[in-house]
């Protein structure tokens, strides 16, 4: 996982009314790009509707000079020596306010969202296989490359750093969904992350179907300025969607590996399939997998899907919880992404996708 890895944990007061929504206000950047000496290349502009038209004719142009940026600059090695970002501070920090106790709560189906299918699973139009892991939980046999790795540079100290993503169905055959803090630091002092690429079914190294490099970044406005520092408000909206230029090997992320589907809202407890690359299991370089069964819980006034049990930590942060995952296909639905991780309790959380995450989805699919 990215900064927000490693969380404090609270109780609500008397007098907090537990959320499970925030502002529906997102940004939108055209993705930064620094040479390997740290040149700015592309700066972080903001993504508009006016500029949403031109940015796409654009794209054979941009496309061309970003892959040619994503190949200079991510090479096997550096892919192989980025980390996830961790903080003594923020650990020690979460460690004594963890002491409070997990509130996890029972299934309260009044306060869950309708449930809505903002997306069906689609097949790869090109030929896609699984990748091999060495260790798998649960009933998982097919490590799809639907998933893979994100790379990118963080803005603020020019270091390279990790998280997980996977491919989503969308009219652009483009989109990527990750965590927030996957691609903004959060906060008052937090940037838009650089140089951001998906790796599909990376494995030791290899990018078996070409890299991806973001054209555009997106998330909820929330996460921008309130994310970071243990924040409930923003762990809340920690989610992102990424458009990504054409792969190094050619193709839209979804005619290579397919797309999830999503669905927003719906039921606290599901059985879900947990994707991503934490560096504690094999280094970070073969993708793993959790399945299990989701609780609600609650941190401050909000609430979260929790899982405990899957020993997930940094790296794995943006990795999709599934539901109705298929081996047979590799495909199943994004209910949540991973975003922090409660120190030594063995339990990870993901922010409840509301009503909200149909609008960020849309603009997004449009934000190229």
């Amino acid at each position: 996982m990215s900064a927000p890895a490693f969380a404090a944990d609270g109780q609500g007061t008397a007098d907090q009314t537990p959320k499970s929504k925030g502002s529906s206000e997102s940004v939108a950047v055209k993705a930064p790009i620094v040479s390997s000496q740290g040149d700015d290349l592309v700066k972080p502009q903001t993504v508009t509707k006016e500029s949403q038209q031109a940015t796409a004719l654009n794209s054979s142009r941009d496309g061309a000079y970003v892959r040619q940026t994503a190949e200079s600059y991510w090479t096997s090695e550096r892919m192989a020596n980025a980390t996830p970002i961790e903080s003594a501070e923020q650990i020690a920090d979460a460690q004594a306010q963890a002491a409070a106790g997990d509130s996890i709560k029972p299934m309260d189906e009044g306060k869950a969202a309708p449930e809505q299918v903002v997306a069906k699973p689609m097949a790869p139009t090109a030929n896609a296989s699984a990748t091999k892991a060495e260790t798998a939980d649960g009933r998982v046999t097919n490590y799809s490359q639907t998933n893979g790795k994100v790379f990118f540079r963080n803005a603020t100290n020019g270091k390279d750093y990790v998280c997980s993503g996977s491919s989503v169905t969308s009219s652009s055959k483009r989109l990527v969904i990750t965590a927030g803090h996957c691609v903004h630091g959060g906060g008052k002092n937090g940037k838009w992350h650089q140089n951001w690429v998906f790796v599909p079914g990376y494995d030791r190294g290899k990018a078996p179907k070409g890299k991806f490099q973001a054209a555009s970044l997106r998330a909820y406005k929330d996460w921008i300025d309130k994310g970071g520092n243990n924040s409930a408000v923003g762990f809340n909206s920690d989610v992102a969607f990424v458009t990504t230029h054409d792969g190094t090997s050619g193709g839209k992320v979804n005619e290579k590996v397919g797309g999830h589907g999503i669905i927003a809202g719906g039921s606290w407890t599901f059985g879900v399939d947990i994707f991503g690359y934490p560096a504690n299991l094999d280094r970070g370089q073969a993708m793993k997998s959790c399945s299990s069964k989701t609780a609600r819980a609650q941190m401050q006034s909000w609430y979260f899907y929790t899982v405990q049990g899957c020993n997930f930590e940094g790296g794995s942060s943006g990795g999709p919880w599934l539901q109705s995952y298929a081996n047979g296909t590799g495909q199943g639905y994004v209910r949540s992404v991973t975003s922090h991780m409660l120190v030594g309790r063995n339990t990870i959380r993901g922010p409840y996708f509301d009503q909200r995450l149909a609008g960020l989805y849309k603009e997004a699919d449009g934000s190229r």
